[in-house]
């Protein structure tokens, strides 16, 4: 008989964690597996629109394009009403009566199982297939599994699959030892255990969030390296090392060490990837345009397992499944902390928030074109334009056509954005003309980005052709006035 996994959820949004569950799990000698995005979560109280799921199910059907045998399925949105799991095992019995179906859930969604619609049937029609997100969760779910297949004559299966960590070589490499050796040196016992705690919490952020786990941990270990320093010495430092602190920076002491830390990691740690510094840099701030691995370096300082304010339960459920939103819930508690106490606030907090709130309700297609053209903008490409072109093709809805004014300009913008892009995790469905660097395309679906040599671009007169298109104004997305680099 077929061995049929069911994966279902709401998946809002998928993220590296689904698909690594999945992958342990097929590992065991399944034949096939179903992954069912929920059209109207039952226990979701918000109104989902056939929008939200087209973009759910299209983000579902890309993350596990690349995994043998294993299909995408509409089912529950060619099905009224709210999305119940007993439901869908009944029409997927039917379709299927020579297979034996085999449900995964995570552990969370096991612990609450008796809460289902009609469980005892859904405990009938399938195998429940279960993994622990945490070390902390095993026991837990091992004693739950022996209770309900004592109760309800079940069967259950549980698969302790490794969250996605570190390497023992890398937790061994001099790196990590000379960072961990100076903050034992030079950090409070209650300081050095908040710093390792945000470590580890990082590194579970970013197996479920698909960031790189080591890049993770670095930066985490390092984000408190000149917290030892008091507001003195924080400003002979900056006097010392020549960096130069806005009015805002100046005004709020509590967020010096994040500034000396980029710089004394950079020199004194000889760290030179750009993005880990910036995680250090802004995770007390953040700021606009904040890269998946500072979002997820703010999000664990502020969540790690030793804080105990009111809202951080909540913020770490979030966090578990959106971090933009758990960073938003973050950001607007620690202003309006600042707000009742008097404190003096620093501008990027505000920024980062305000970024945060129009980034949690673009689309991706919103993304794509507010990411491209600033960043094309900022990289000094010439006459941008972007076409609407979604009633006159199905090619894409939106055209993005730049100029650069050499072969290597043209190369530098298209890998500027698809670099920019990617710490979104956003990534193109294709890539043409890096070769010849007269016309590089990079097709991410619904937009797609043309950057031009500018003899080329006078060729193909591709906005001639598309001349039927409405142009969307470049000052909708551009910021004009502009950011200087930050200098560590």
């Amino acid at each position: 008989m077929i061995k049929t996994v069911v994966f279902g959820g709401t998946f809002d949004p998928p993220h590296q964690g689904h698909k690594h569950l999945l992958q342990c799990v097929m590992q065991h000698g399944y034949d096939r597996a179903v992954v069912i995005p929920a059209k109207i979560p039952p226990h979701k109280v918000r109104d989902i629109d056939g929008d939200d799921f087209k973009q759910r199910f299209e983000l579902v059907k890309k993350m596990f394009s690349d995994m043998k045998n294993v299909t995408v399925s509409d089912i529950e949105n060619r099905r009224e009403g709210k999305s119940y799991t007993v439901d869908t095992l009944r029409i997927l019995n039917e379709m299927y009566p020579d297979e034996k179906l085999y449900l995964l859930v995570g552990s969370d969604m096991l612990l609450s199982i008796e809460r289902w619609r009609d469980f005892e049937e859904i405990l009938r029609r399938a195998v429940i297939i279960s993994a622990a997100r945490s070390k902390e969760d095993i026991g837990k779910i091992h004693e739950y599994k022996d209770y309900l297949e004592k109760k309800y004559n079940c069967s259950i299966i549980i698969y302790d699959i490794d969250v996605i960590e570190l390497s023992s070589s890398q937790l061994r490499s001099p790196l990590v030892k000379a960072i961990d050796t100076h903050n034992k040196n030079n950090l409070s016992s209650d300081r050095y255990e908040h710093v390792n705690s945000v470590a580890d919490y990082a590194l579970k952020l970013a197996a479920i969030h698909g960031v790189d786990p080591f890049k993770a941990y670095i930066a985490a270990l390092a984000h408190d390296c000149t917290k030892y320093m008091n507001d003195s010495q924080q400003l002979e430092y900056f006097e010392k090392n020549d960096i130069k602190l806005t009015k805002s920076e100046f005004e709020t002491p509590k967020i010096y060490h994040q500034i000396s830390g980029a710089h004394f990691a950079k020199h004194q740690f000889n760290i030179e990837d750009q993005d880990i510094l910036n995680a250090v840099r802004y995770h007390t701030t953040g700021r606009a345009g904040m890269s998946r691995l500072e979002k997820l370096i703010c999000l664990a300082d502020s969540i790690e397992p030793r804080r105990t304010y009111p809202q951080v339960e909540a913020i770490r459920k979030a966090a578990q499944i959106n971090i933009d939103k758990a960073l938003l819930m973050s950001f607007d508690r620690l202003i309006e902390y600042i707000k009742q106490r008097g404190l003096n606030m620093n501008e990027q907090t505000l920024e980062a928030r305000d970024y945060l709130r129009k980034e949690c309700t673009m689309t991706q297609t919103e993304q794509i074109l507010d990411i491209a053209v600033n960043t094309i903008f900022k990289k000094k490409g010439r006459e941008i334009q972007i076409l609407k072109v979604e009633d006159i093709t199905v090619m894409a809805d939106y055209f993005i056509i730049c100029t650069g004014m050499s072969n290597t300009q043209v190369k530098a913008l298209a890998g500027d954005v698809e670099y920019e892009l990617s710490k979104h995790g956003i990534e193109p469905l294709h890539i043409e003309g890096y070769g010849n660097s007269t016309w590089v395309l990079l097709d991410y679906g619904s937009v797609i980005i043309h950057v031009f040599y500018k003899d080329a671009r006078e060729y193909y007169k591709l906005e001639r052709l598309w001349a039927d298109a409405k142009e969307i104004p470049v000052s909708e997305y551009v910021k004009t006035e502009g950011e200087q680099a930050d200098e560590i």
